[in-house]
């Protein structure tokens, strides 16, 4: 069993709170911004300074993205 099906088992399949959303979010940041700096760089301080840059961008870019969805929501 993979680790974020432990933390899905207490809540229901439908809904997420947002401690868990949070939970779920800050691994996949920083797993996708350590894979993208390993294949773009072989020393690891830039690898590591590389990969704090991306995972800022990932939080900015979701962050808009958030902002956006959550001001569409309003007009529903």
């Amino acid at each position: 069993m993979f680790p974020w099906n432990l933390l899905l088992a207490a809540i229901e399949r439908d809904a997420m709170s947002g401690i868990e959303q949070l939970l779920l979010f800050f691994p996949l940041v920083l797993i996708s911004s350590l894979v993208y700096g390993v294949t773009r760089h072989e020393r690891w301080p830039v690898i590591f300074r590389e990969a704090a840059r991306m995972a800022v961008w990932f939080g900015f870019f979701t962050g808009c993205m958030f902002i956006v969805v959550f001001a569409l929501s309003w007009f529903n």
